[in-house]
């Protein structure tokens, strides 16, 4: 007789619990974002009352000083990283690992939106934590107010004014609450992140952020050198500029690992880097087309 298959959302708590357990024996803080680690305040509701949070992976946030250490240690215990921070996400945020018998989890470094210094950013979500029980082990967590900053930034490189989690957590708290939550993204730098998710991005065409954030809070015409485009604007030191340079003109070989479900070949490697030259240089020429007969 076959056994039982876990509901993926199941293993996700089961996930959330093994990360603590790791962090735990070996004394780093983390804190649980995001599916079942939100507050029940901030749960959706139907005819029946609130319906919990479901996610088909763990994110948390580690303290960053311990983060490649935290990684290290959940290799260790047995599970497999798929992508590094750097290739992970365009926001270079989170790695990946996987877990044959748990799933996936997204190890963060810091917030996307959250743009106070990382190590900084995460003493001041840690001072302010909450707990919640997830598969019966204790979880430390962002407090509510916190929890709807971080559901909003998420909802700003999610779809905007149209996510749900931006309807459950800003429509329907009321003006008290919604001053809260604003000053806290002043007090960490996420003022336009948290605009992109309210709609009031174009108060800050100016910053250097806008453009990554309006492609992801509008998602439509962009394309993939606009992406660099707005990342290099975004990075904030000579030496980020250069970095994403770089890693502009090379393929995500992680990317390519999971595709493949393999490590890529040279030749591999080589064909996927004309071909991102030959798209690159096509999406250039039809924007300067466009842009001559407009």
């Amino acid at each position: 007789m076959r056994a039982p298959t876990v509901p993926v959302h199941l293993l996700t708590h089961l996930m959330h619990a093994f990360l603590q357990r790791v962090a735990d024996d070996h004394g780093i803080d983390i804190l649980h974002i995001k599916g079942p680690a939100v507050h029940p305040d901030l749960w959706h509701h139907d005819e029946a009352g609130p319906v919990p949070r479901r996610s088909t992976d763990a994110d948390v946030l580690v303290r960053p000083v311990d983060a490649e250490r935290f990684l290290a240690h959940l290799v260790a215990a047995g599970c497999e990283q798929r992508s590094r921070f750097t290739t992970g996400s365009p926001f270079e945020h989170a790695a990946n690992i996987w877990s044959d018998h748990l799933g996936h989890a997204d190890i963060h470094l810091f917030m996307p939106g959250i743009e106070a210094d990382p190590e900084l950013a995460f003493a001041s979500l840690w001072e302010r934590r909450d707990h919640e029980r997830i598969a019966h082990q204790g979880c430390a967590t962002p407090s509510v107010d916190d929890q709807r900053l971080v559901l909003l930034l998420h909802a700003g490189r999610s779809g905007g004014v149209n996510n749900a989690d931006k309807r459950r957590v800003w429509d329907e708290a009321d003006d008290v609450v919604r001053e809260r939550v604003r000053r806290r993204a002043a007090e960490l730098d996420a003022t336009v992140g948290l605009a992109a998710a309210l709609g009031e991005l174009d108060q800050y065409r100016d910053h250097p952020s806008y453009r990554l954030w309006q492609q992801f809070s509008t998602p439509g015409s962009h394309t993939r050198t606009d992406e660099w485009v707005a990342r290099w604007e975004a990075a904030r030191t000579p030496r980020q500029k250069l970095s994403v340079l770089v890693r502009a003109t090379r393929v995500n070989t992680d990317r390519m690992r999971l595709d493949l479900g393999r490590e890529p070949t040279r030749a591999e490697v080589r064909a996927a880097t004309r071909e991102r030259y030959r798209l690159a240089l096509a999406e250039v020429r039809d924007r300067f087309g466009k842009d001559r007969r407009s």
